[in-house]
């Protein structure tokens, strides 16, 4: 549509287009120039990956329209169903990484189905010369419901496996040399998709005239545009998007059946078009906006605050970083309270709130962007204090928090038997640490430091163990959705050095006093030997005391976490399920047949393969991922972030990689058995980790080195 209705022309662009056939090599045609933009698979990645320097400019779906079709008579409903029937695909695993993705997902190994060359006749399904078929939503099952066939379909992305589809792609030289034109066609072309969707029967109704060549209907063609309208969209409603997220987790798919090798680099991969991706829509509403009033805390330095008259801090400078992004300016509303910021913006005062933090309550009036600024919260606590340093020990303590904080709601139900008490600033939070009393005080980590520094505290010490994070985000009042997609825009478009800028200004705190040294000199001898003493004694019980604190740690044969490190973990992981759905997900998994490598090679032996064993998981896993050892030759893994999909992947990928290793052992290779769950509503630890370990016994009982998913629990089932 961006053809025929002008689009391209507007920009100063003369298109031809030309129709695809199989023996067109796309990426060959791009490289060589002979084309300068082409529409291509989800599998470009792995053109990228083997070194052609290509650019994905954006996808046209958001999910790829492929799933598995059956007629209804069949009653295959989940891909469970499957087993024992016959489904047919291309032979190109490439094409269908989706599908085997989900079909493994569900248990079913490639004996446990027969795979059918696909034979892209219809009929072959009505006339039941097979039970499933390989096909698109906008296309057989519109044939079937013109015959009056009822049928059933189950796409892999309502099992977790998303793949963009439709990629619009170009050459890296095309964008460095002719980058005027890669953009104007870049931006003439996601106008005329979206005119398309949104003038489905018109759109039809030209195809059918002008580029027909699969000779449809025009009703057909229809029924296609809506069919392919609900998989176009991402979750804020933009046409497009890719992210460097989602292709990682396609990379996965790939890596399991091989069409990717482990080191794989996509990073240059996705267009980053100069300035900020905004629809036509808001930029009209920027046009028409000019200025946003913004409801800022008025003393909380150094995030923000405000000096006679002048608002300033590092959410501050990212505001104004992000103002100028969008070319509009800033009015700052001080407040002084949560309560009072809430009401501010309720009442139409405020248009956003700079510093915002997602909770259920907030969450009723305002809808939060993406996180720009993550910061760890902190507890502040007096030397003359016994803290050894766990999250438990807080329980039944004194704590001081900011009133306006949002930490006061959380603490408050995180520790019940423990004494809140709500203090106006980060300055008395200290002073009653200072004078014993209150336990500890709980902000962020800067606050603490810039209040400690201007007002010359000493004797408090910071710790990060409430494993927990401030997310700070901009929050705007929930039926404002368009300011919203403005700043999220803004957000994305912020580069690393961007960040490094504002965090080096504000976040490195030096400590400079100045002493008079008139007198010390005098009496520095006599102490001298003294220091010298003291400071070798504390330096040799520092470092016992973090021998000790690793020893209690970590598993002293392999060097990972031990359990009770792990159940720290999953206790956070827990806490964060509950409070905001985080999902997270187990991995339980042990070595097959691990007893007889220590009675045929000796127990030293089996502790070298161990260890081993720990080096090759680490290397595969995720920087959040936590790995440690949970007795034997038995392992766990938490997975933050991470549904039940991603641990199918992530486990098989270390089943592979441990599969293949060559560990030494003529006559026993190493292999593994994993069990893998995700955390359900209601959910305990201990639940969860019996669920993992019921799967690792049913991999264990169908052979051993295969990967098995827990069932849900008959509670949430």
């Amino acid at each position: 549509m961006a053809k025929e209705k002008g689009f391209y022309k507007e920009v100063g662009l003369d298109v031809d287009i030309r129709e695809f056939d199989h023996s067109t090599d796309l990426v060959g045609d791009v490289l060589s120039g002979k084309s300068d933009f082409a529409v291509g698979r989800s599998s470009l990645m792995i053109e990228k990956a083997a070194g052609h320097d290509i650019v994905a400019l954006f996808a046209a779906f958001q999910q790829s329209p492929l799933m598995l079709l059956s007629k209804a008579d069949r009653n295959i409903n989940t891909p469970k169903d499957l087993k024992g029937h016959r489904i047919m695909l291309t032979q190109d695993a490439e094409q269908v990484a989706e599908v085997l993705a989900m079909l493994l997902q569900a248990g079913l190994r490639d004996s446990d189905y027969e795979h059918q060359s696909h034979s892209f006749n219809l009929q072959d399904l009505i006339d039941d010369k097979t039970d499933a078929m390989g096909s698109y939503v906008s296309n057989e099952p519109y044939q079937l419901q013109q015959l009056g066939i009822p049928y059933t379909t189950i796409h892999p992305a309502d099992y977790g496996f998303d793949m963009y589809a439709d990629i619009l792609f170009t050459s890296r030289r095309m964008v460095n040399e002719r980058p005027g034109i890669t953009h104007r066609f870049y931006e003439a072309s996601i106008r005329g998709w979206r005119y398309a969707f949104d003038h489905i029967q018109e759109t039809a109704a030209l195809i059918h005239a002008r580029y027909n060549s699969q000779q449809r209907s025009v009703e057909a063609l229809e029924f296609e545009g809506r069919a392919l309208k609900a998989l176009a969209f991402d979750d804020q409603g933009q046409f497009g998007t890719l992210s460097q997220k989602k292709f990682d987790g396609m990379a996965k798919l790939y890596l399991i059946t091989g069409a990717l090798e482990p080191n794989y680099d996509i990073r240059d991969f996705i267009y980053q078009p100069e300035g900020l991706k905004l629809s036509l829509r808001e930029r009209q509403y920027l046009s028409r906006l000019n200025n946003i009033t913004l409801c800022a805390y008025s003393n909380w330095m150094p995030y923000e605050g405000i000096t006679d008259n002048l608002y300033q801090g590092l959410v501050a400078d990212y505001m104004t970083l992000l103002a100028q992004k969008l070319n509009v300016t800033l009015t700052v509303m001080p407040t002084d309270s949560a309560a009072q910021t809430l009401n501010m913006m309720r009442s139409g005062l405020c248009d956003l709130v700079p510093a915002a933090m997602a909770t259920p309550k907030g969450g009723r009036y305002l809808a939060f962007s993406t996180p720009y600024l993550s910061m760890p919260a902190v507890v502040a606590v007096h030397d003359r204090s016994t803290y050894g340093e766990t999250s438990e020990e807080l329980g039944d303590k004194r704590l001081a928090v900011r009133v306006d904080s949002v930490f006061l709601e959380i603490l408050r139900n995180r520790y019940p038997n423990a004494t809140i008490l709500p203090v106006n600033t980060v300055s008395e939070g200290l002073k009653r640490v200072e004078t014993q009393d209150v336990f500890g005080f709980i902000d962020a980590p800067a606050s603490i430091s810039h209040t400690l520094q201007k007002e010359h505290m000493l004797g408090i010490t910071l710790y990060d163990t409430l494993n927990d994070q401030w997310d700070i985000s901009v929050a705007v009042r929930r039926d404002n959705q368009v300011l919203l997609d403005v700043f999220n825009n803004a957000i994305a478009n912020l580069s690393p050095r961007e960040h490094n800028s504002i965090a080096n200004q504000w976040l490195n705190i030096n400590y400079a006093y100045k002493v008079d040294y008139t007198h010390i000199w005098l009496i520095g001898a006599a102490f001298c030997l003294l220091i010298l003493l003291i400071a070798y004694r504390y330096k040799v019980i520092s470092d016992y005391n973090t021998r000790l604190k690793f020893m209690a740690q970590h598993d002293p044969l392999t060097g990972i976490y031990n359990r009770n490190k792990l159940y720290e973990y999953l206790n956070n992981e827990q806490r964060l399920y509950q409070r905001y759905q985080r999902h997270f997900a187990v991995i339980f998994f042990d070595v097959d047949d691990f007893k007889q490598v220590n009675d045929s090679y000796g127990h030293n032996e089996g502790d070298r393969a161990l260890s081993q064993l720990a080096s090759i998981v680490n290397q595969e896993l995720r920087e959040t991922d936590h790995f440690g050892r949970w007795g034997g030759e038995e392992f766990l893994i938490v997975l933050p972030e991470a549904r039940l999909s991603t641990a199918l992947l992530i486990a098989e990928k270390l089943r592979q990689a441990i599969a293949s290793y060559d560990f030494h052992f003529d006559n026993h290779p190493i292999t593994c058995s994993f069990g893998i769950a995700e955390v359900q509503e209601d959910d305990t630890i201990e639940a969860l980790i019996h669920r993992a370990d019921e799967a690792l016994y049913l991999a264990k009982s169908e052979g051993k080195n295969c990967t098995r998913c827990a069932q849900p629990s008959a509670e949430s089932a």
